[in-house]
């Protein structure tokens, strides 16, 4: 009779475990299908997103063209203007040497 039940707990184990194992099969087969339609979705909406900034702030994007312009343009009147402030500083130390010598 020790044998019986031994042998009826034995295989009550061996389902319950068997059991066990497909529903965490069935449980995971699940999700992994929820998680990547989840990331797919994603993926396109960061996709969109990436390709819109970098039609925006690429190289000739119609952010970065306009600005490039704008700050170039003002790259070259600052030298300029710093061109001409040296320009009349080294021309006033010329009248002021030029004055200090004549009386």
């Amino acid at each position: 009779m020790l044998v019986r039940a031994y042998r009826l707990t034995d295989r009550m184990g061996v389902v319950l475990l068997k059991s066990s194992l497909a529903f965490s099969d069935t449980t995971l087969a699940g999700i992994h299908i929820i998680v990547s339609a989840v990331g797919r979705a994603l993926g396109v909406v960061f996709g969109a997103l990436f390709a819109l900034l970098a039609l925006l702030f690429g190289s000739r994007g119609a952010v970065s063209g306009p600005a490039r312009r704008v700050s170039g343009s003002a790259a070259r009147a600052a030298g300029a203007s710093a061109g001409g402030v040296m320009a009349r500083r080294a021309a006033r130390a010329q009248m002021e040497v030029g004055l200090a010598e004549d009386p």
